[in-house]
């Protein structure tokens, strides 16, 4: 029986995870970028905006905690 939570798997896991997070931050990009360009209100223009830019910072500090965890 193969485990679930064994290296290959857990590999597996994270390297999607790494990908569908690459392809989400394109995407919100050019979603920002697409409501900017059709004229909506800036606010929602700056929250939107405003997420990619929180995705980044709980991606460094992510990578903070576990360098020290691991």
């Amino acid at each position: 029986m193969i485990e679930v939570n064994d290296e290959r798997n857990v590999a597996i896991k994270e390297k999607s995870g790494a990908k569908v997070n690459q392809i989400m931050t394109y995407l919100l990009s050019a979603f920002v970028i697409g409501l900017s360009l059709f004229g909506a209100d800036k606010a929602i223009v700056i929250c939107a905006a405003s997420l990619i830019l929180i995705k980044g910072l709980l991606y460094v500090l992510m990578v903070n905690r576990y360098a020290r965890v691991l």
